[in-house]
């Protein structure tokens, strides 16, 4: 009875929704809906993991390799069911790599890009070719160089002497600089008198160049120079061949002791300071070396920095009273470090 009027009455709107719900949150649900392949009557649901693969020659069936089990989320119960989810993976099969390249050659578009991926192949293999002939002669240039415990950077061997230290070579270093020379004496004399707290008595100046120093010393310290190249001593400045056989309050060596073949000889020179500028050498990698603007082979034999020059100074009986890049002023260096290093030693009684 009740289905008889359950027939005679009901319409099609019926079946419709007409409930609705505001501010209402689904309660969780993971039916895994998305990741089932659902199998129909007379399907073998042990198969669907093995997939067959159609070759050229034959039918062959892809390795699947073992499944593997994972725990998956009982929302309901809180917890996990064990073991609840298979994973299974294939191996790909081997196949003939011909079957590629015949693609590639029915397709004019794919053939040039082929051609094209075999020419880059070439031009990289060049560059790489290339790129070790450079490795192989930075480490044969650097071979030519070792860094002593104290940190100091020393050339072994001068393999090409072709540097001559004349009036040719002063005029090409040192009067090229117009008044800058000038102004760059005034700022090494200032920053010595600074240092010190008063007015050396005397001055040797080894390695003067042009004497541009010596020219700002002369009316206020009594100035001795000496040079190997030949370079006249400016008027009022006494020139000496033997730089042991006289006490002098200060010694300098302005872009000079990096010349010298072997500077142990500083530790016999009779004086009270040591006044020294020399290329600053950061030394941040042995291809910043190599590329570095002041090595130059041959002519810059030693290459120092703040620690190593106080290193070496300290064996050899001094103390660093003071180091700077004062000289940077004029000699602006692009780079962001420090071009010119400028110390100050006092030797130890």
């Amino acid at each position: 009875m009740g289905l008889d009027y359950l027939a005679n009455t009901r319409h099609a709107s019926d079946s419709l929704a007409d409930i609705f719900f505001t501010d209402t949150e689904i309660s969780y649900r993971d039916d895994n809906r998305v990741m089932w392949i659902y199998i129909e009557d007379g399907d073998e649901g042990d198969d669907i993991f093995k997939m067959k693969l159609e070759d050229k020659q034959n039918q062959e069936i892809e390795v699947v390799l073992p499944p593997q089990y994972y725990d998956e989320w009982d929302y309901k119960y809180a917890s996990y069911k064990p073991d609840w989810v298979a994973v299974y993976e294939r191996l790909h099969s081997h196949s003939d790599a011909t079957f590629i390249d015949e693609l590639l050659d029915n397709n004019i578009y794919s053939k040039k890009l082929k051609d094209k991926f075999i020419e880059t192949s070439l031009l990289f293999g060049y560059i790489n070719n290339k790129f070790k002939k450079i490795k192989n002669k930075l480490k044969k240039l650097m071979e030519n160089y070792e860094i002593l415990e104290n940190g100091l950077i020393k050339q072994k061997s001068i393999v090409n002497k072709i540097q001559t230290y004349d009036t040719k070579y002063v005029n090409e270093r040192y009067n090229q600089y117009g008044e800058k020379g000038p102004q760059m004496a005034g700022i090494r004399l200032g920053y010595l008198v600074g240092t010190l707290g008063y007015w050396p008595q005397s001055i040797l100046d080894i390695g003067y160049g042009n004497g541009d120093f010596l020219k700002v010393c002369k009316g206020v310290i009594e100035s001795y120079g000496n040079d190997v190249s030949g370079y006249p001593v400016p008027e009022g400045v006494t020139y000496t061949d033997n730089i042991f056989d006289k006490h002098y309050d200060v010694i300098s060596f302005f872009d000079v002791l990096e010349h010298f073949e072997e500077i142990n000889f500083v530790k016999d020179l009779d004086c009270n300071y040591v006044y020294i500028s020399l290329p600053w050498c950061h030394n941040f990698s042995e291809e910043w070396f190599m590329n570095w603007k002041h090595r130059r082979p041959d002519e810059h034999l030693w290459h120092f920095n703040e620690k190593s020059i106080e290193n070496f100074f300290n064996e050899m009986g001094y103390d660093m009273v003071d180091y700077s890049n004062v000289e940077d002023l004029i000699r602006v260096s692009n780079e962001e470090y420090s071009n010119i290093l400028t110390c100050i030693f006092k030797k130890r009684k």
